[in-house]
């Protein structure tokens, strides 16, 4: 009876354990949840999402509604799965993602802004043929992203524009709105350097189509002679 009692309580720590962990967030995929306001990109309000509020180690982003409050600096790399809606909120003055997000082959990444337009975000790929927003060499052929709003500055790595992709083909590039920088990289070992927007390497530029706001862009050295929203392809 003693031994069948304590079988018994064993037995109810493991489900009350196997309980807790499926409770538990993936890692790099949960986080806080906020209500976000957000706009068009012509102003016009959007009303307010539940949205998973990024973080340096949200970095797993998957089918839903994520914001950038706050400013911050992540040394990790973000990854987008699926469709992914981002809110740069006015608050978010400056978040720096210094390792790239990267948009894994069938995703789709839509950034809003909100009515301030204030919200600031960098993206940096700093490693060798990573974009700043995009597809790099080992990711495979980059997700389409949609602007809507926000400050964005985007740069590529060594051989990388700052929005596309690098050795793969890109995905369609849609600005609709916002401030948008544009970097690319220069080449190294005389590899020829970057556009600002589009593909590089071996990679074919997508569409891109550009309705609104306000771009700044600018190639790496040696980059196409044809403008920087151009594919890379040397003759």
């Amino acid at each position: 009876m003693r031994n069948l009692k304590k079988a018994m309580n064993i037995l109810l720590a493991v489900t009350m354990m196997i309980g807790v962990l499926a409770m538990a967030p993936a890692a790099g995929a949960a986080g806080e949840r906020v209500d976000v306001a957000y706009v068009s990109a012509a102003g016009e309000d959007m009303g307010t999402r539940s949205c998973i509020r990024v973080t340096k180690d949200v970095t797993n982003w998957s089918n839903g509604w994520y914001a950038f409050r706050y400013g911050g600096l992540s040394n990790n790399t973000f990854y987008v799965n699926g469709t992914v809606n981002l809110i740069i909120c006015d608050d978010c003055n400056n978040f720096t993602a210094d390792a790239g997000i990267i948009l894994n082959p069938g995703s789709h990444l839509i950034i809003w802004g909100q009515s301030g337009g204030r919200g600031y975000l960098r993206a940096n790929g700093k490693t060798d043929y990573r974009p700043g927003i995009g597809g790099d060499a080992t990711s495979g052929d980059s997700g389409n992203l949609t602007i809507n709003g926000g400050k964005i500055v985007a740069e590529g790595g060594n051989g990388a524009p700052g929005l596309g992709s690098c050795g793969h083909d890109s995905g369609v590039i849609t600005i609709n709105g916002g401030n948008i920088t544009a970097y690319g990289c220069n080449g190294k070992d005389n590899v020829p350097g970057a556009p600002g927007i589009g593909a590089s390497g071996s990679g074919t530029m997508n569409d891109i189509y550009f309705y609104g706001g306000s771009l700044n862009i600018t190639g790496g050295y040696n980059a196409s002679s044809r403008p920087c929203l151009a594919s890379d392809r040397r003759r």
